[in-house]
């Protein structure tokens, strides 16, 4: 088994206190905005809250883990400004329809 560098444990202590704070903040419901059942863009949210009306929201819960909309790099991984809340059927969209969710804005570069 590989070790765990010394860098790597502390941005570990760090992402899981991101992740603690962000859950606290989170209302535990999944934030992709949908027109019927299809994703719509990301750019299409609130700007006062980026969030859309839980009307437009999906409604199912959340997983426990957080989205990243960038790459889980650097301070990618425990910057919460990159941390949105998918349930599992909206965060496997996401990841098998990578093209599309950069288009609407659930992935970014």
């Amino acid at each position: 088994m590989k070790k765990v560098s010394d860098k790597q444990k502390a941005e570990n202590v760090l992402y899981e206190k991101a992740k603690r704070e962000w859950r606290n903040e989170h209302d535990g419901r999944c934030e992709m905005a949908l027109l019927g059942d299809n994703p719509i863009h990301r750019g299409s949210l609130n700007p006062a809250n980026g969030k859309r009306p839980i009307s437009d929201r999906c409604t199912r819960q959340a997983m426990n883990q957080p989205h990243h909309l960038r790459k889980r790099l650097g301070g990618n991984l425990y910057d919460k400004s990159t941390f949105i809340g998918l349930c599992f059927e909206c965060h496997t969209w996401v990841h098998d329809n990578e093209k599309r969710a950069r288009e609407l804005g659930w992935l970014e570069a």
